[in-house]
């Protein structure tokens, strides 16, 4: 029996209101999402102050160009348990 333990992926971008953020970031979470029940997909932007608690707790971080020294110490402490973090540029 599969797995169904509910699951969150946390996508932090520079969100706009361009059709690049929705065909390349959005749309496919939503449909992540519709396919897998027990993932729960947050799109965060990259400014967002709760940014640093979702990044902590996520079991897959999505960092989608970033650029943020803030962000290397929660980089560093989802290392010690090896959670993902998948580093992409769009």
């Amino acid at each position: 029996m599969p797995d169904l333990t509910p699951r969150t992926i946390v996508q932090l971008v520079a969100l706009d209101e361009t059709g690049d953020s929705y065909y390349r970031m959005r749309w496919p979470a939503v449909q992540l999402a519709a396919q897998a029940p027990h993932w729960r997909v947050i799109n965060l932007d990259a400014t967002a102050s709760e940014r640093y608690v979702w990044a902590e707790m996520a079991d897959l971080l999505v960092l989608i160009q970033c650029a943020d020294p803030d962000m290397l110490p929660v980089i560093d402490k989802r290392r010690v348990p090896s959670r993902p973090i998948l580093f992409t540029r769009i």
